[in-house]
């Protein structure tokens, strides 16, 4: 980005030193406590323990199941704790859980937003994706690639990233040449500024502009940037599944099926029928005659309305 590598943001995060035999959490709440002459809490007892990981780690309660293997675990709580802790990051739920937090920071949503909040039908693979990549504990230098270049990698459905913003429908632009410049370069920095603050922690979206104010980015910079996602587009795409063409074989399946199905059918399609059908009604009176006749069943059929 900028040249000036001495601004504060730029900076590398330095670790700080934690004595060896502590717990680094609770040796700055410890510290803390202790600036403040105050006293930690009771240890939490099994039972609370428990749920608290549950909730944290799944966003739902332990089940009795599990609250009863806890508690009754004949080793240390330490020993029983790291147990738990592991069954509940191989979860489903801890996907689902924690995922969302990610979805946040990149704008996700499954509306458009703005006045008519129109519903993205479409937008859930992306979703699907970053829970799935949780619960692989996919490694986050790979999980970038994937969401900026997914469509080069395999992985299609990672680049929803690329759109998770608010942007204007077609029919809230306007028709003349200059409003659809302008939603095009709405567009483009929806992705710039996600991107941005995403991945790099900066609000790049002042230099669109002007230089920026505050941190060393220029407008020059911001151009640069947003010429590398000149080629991508909002718009429906087709999605490549890993078993996309085990997908593919069990779709024929099941249209053949359909298909033997739909020929079964037929041939009750006569008796259904009388082979004469009355005139188109109209909205004031519509008297229908037809001779007696003792049936179990009347079906009316209606064409049009």
């Amino acid at each position: 980005m900028a040249a000036d590598k001495k601004h504060w943001s730029f900076q590398p995060v330095k670790r700080v030193a934690v004595p060896a035999k502590s717990n680094p959490i609770d040796y700055f709440i410890g510290r803390k406590l202790q600036e403040n002459n105050l006293e930690h809490s009771p240890k939490a007892d099994r039972i609370t323990l428990l749920r608290r990981a549950s909730l944290d780690l799944t966003g739902l309660p332990p089940d009795p199941a599990a609250v009863k293997k806890f508690v009754e675990y004949p080793r240390t709580t330490e020993i029983a704790f790291a147990e738990a802790v592991d069954g509940l990051l191989a979860s489903p739920h801890y996907g689902e859980r924690w995922a969302q937090h990610w979805l946040d920071v990149v704008r996700y949503a499954d509306t458009h937003g703005f006045e008519v909040n129109t519903p993205r039908p479409n937008a859930w693979p992306y979703r699907d994706y970053v829970i799935e990549a949780f619960n692989k504990d996919v490694p986050f230098d790979q999980f970038i690639r994937e969401q900026i270049a997914g469509d080069q990698l395999g992985k299609d459905a990672a680049t929803g990233f690329l759109m998770t913003a608010a942007r204007l429908l077609p029919g809230q632009i306007g028709k003349d040449a200059e409003s659809m410049r302008l939603a095009r370069q709405d567009e483009l920095s929806e992705i710039v500024i996600n991107t941005s603050e995403a991945f790099l922690g900066l609000s790049v979206g002042c230099a669109r502009c002007h230089d920026h104010k505050f941190d060393e980015i220029s407008a020059k910079d911001y151009y640069s940037m947003q010429a590398f996602f000149s080629g991508v587009s909002y718009g429906e795409r087709p999605i490549q599944p890993d078993n996309a063409e085990a997908l593919r074989k069990e779709i024929e399946e099941i249209k053949a099926r359909v298909r033997e199905i739909d020929r079964a059918v037929a041939g009750f399609v006569p008796l259904s029928r009388s082979g004469v059908e009355r005139a188109s009604v109209n909205a004031l009176l519509n008297v229908e005659r037809f001779a007696p006749v003792k049936a179990r069943k009347v079906r009316f059929t209606i064409k049009k309305t």
